[in-house]
């Protein structure tokens, strides 16, 4: 991760880290032996992380939903209607 932080901190670009939060301890029901595709409800770690320039504030909660809309706006690019989520960083 460093080697990939250190590249893109040369071409000044920004860095996010993020996951699904999956629900790998809870594959099969136990009462049905049904295959469980339901997310747990774990929190999810999400990292922004740019040297060029300062980013803004970053709400303390959020959802997977969000991270998107943070990504286009990084990028200055308007969020479709269609999308639910909220950026990430604070107004």
């Amino acid at each position: 991760l460093g080697a990939v932080a250190a590249a893109i901190a040369e071409k000044n670009g920004t860095l996010i880290i993020t996951a699904d939060h999956g629900n790998i301890e809870e594959m099969k029901d136990l009462s049905s032996g049904r295959v469980d595709t339901e997310h747990s409800k774990s929190q999810v770690p999400c990292w922004i992380w740019r040297l060029s320039s300062p980013l803004p504030e970053v709400r303390p909660e959020g959802m997977l939903a969000d991270v998107a809309p943070t990504i286009l706006e990084l990028f200055g690019i308007k969020q479709p209607e269609e999308m639910t989520g909220k950026s990430l960083f604070k107004k």
